[in-house]
C-alpha cells in the first residue's frame, strides 16, 4: 500500500512537472520520502517487537 503511494507520487513528480509549480513537485517528493522513512522506522519497530514477542513466549512455553 504504502509503495502503491510512493508509486504515484513518483508518477505525479514525473508526469505533472509541466502542470504543478515546482513547489507542489518539491513538496510532493518531500513528503514521499519523509512517509517511507516513517514506514521503514515503523516496520523494523514492528518486526523487533515481534521477534521479543516470541521470545516471551517461548520462554514461557518452558514453565508450563
Amino acid at each position: 500500500m504504502v509503495g502503491t503511494c510512493l508509486d504515484q507520487i513518483r508518477h505525479l513528480v514525473a508526469t505533472g512537472r509541466e502542470v504543478l509549480p515546482s513547489e507542489e513537485i518539491s513538496t510532493l517528493e518531500k513528503n514521499g520520502k519523509a512517509m517511507k522513512t516513517r514506514y521503514d522506522r515503523v516496520s523494523d519497530e514492528s518486526e523487533m517487537l515481534y521477534r521479543k514477542l516470541m521470545t516471551a513466549s517461548d520462554e514461557l512455553k518452558k514453565y508450563k
